[in-house]
């Protein structure tokens, strides 16, 4: 059974949850090709958008006027995202479990990748785009993660977040530490 990429994601737009529920017998081989298909068109269309706003005159991060750095900077974001989707599995997962969720690693995927969709269709628009994006695939993350866990919206959200507020929280902690360690290290005795 693959993954209709289309209708998926013109589900994960106008009817996230009956498509999330359509996907729940999706095997992992399928789950990983869509993500795969949706990373490849979110990466071109990235590096084409940035490579003319690039020749345009705008300043980017990268400088893709090079034949070679296109080829890397392609390259380096399909890889990105791979590396990028094992680890929100990992941590997502964990999350889930620790509020009470009953799914498996596989469940995780799922909401993962599927949630992954605004991404690949709006998040290589500049600034706006990405931002309506990473806004929708967070919503998105948080039906998921309720609906292949059986967990409520609220237990959802807070799998969710707790990955951010823990970063926060250790983001302060380092920041604290730092300025202790540089105000005492920095006075000077008399």
């Amino acid at each position: 059974m693959s993954i209709p990429i289309i209708d998926t994601i013109r589900g994960m737009i106008v009817a996230p949850v009956q498509t999330m529920h359509q996907q729940e017998e999706s095997t992992v081989q399928d789950t990983l090709i869509y993500y795969l298909e949706i990373i490849l068109a979110f990466a071109l269309l990235s590096t084409i958008v940035t490579a003319l706003l690039q020749s345009a005159g705008f300043a980017t991060t990268v400088d893709l006027l090079a034949p070679a750095s296109l080829l890397i900077y392609l390259v380096g974001l399909i890889v990105g995202m791979i590396i990028a989707l094992v680890i929100m599995v990992l941590i997502f997962h964990l999350c889930a479990r620790v509020v009470g969720g009953d799914g498996e690693w596989t469940d995780t995927l799922r909401a993962v990748v599927f949630s992954s969709t605004p991404i690949a269709v709006i998040g290589w628009i500049p600034i706006v785009g990405s931002l309506i994006a990473d806004l929708w695939s967070l919503v998105l993350m948080v039906v998921g993660i309720r609906e292949y866990h059986h967990l409520s919206t609220g237990r959802a959200a807070i799998a969710v977040l707790l990955p951010v507020i823990v970063l926060i929280i250790l983001a302060a902690l380092a920041v604290s530490y730092l300025t202790i360690s540089s105000a005492t290290f920095t006075t000077v005795p008399t």
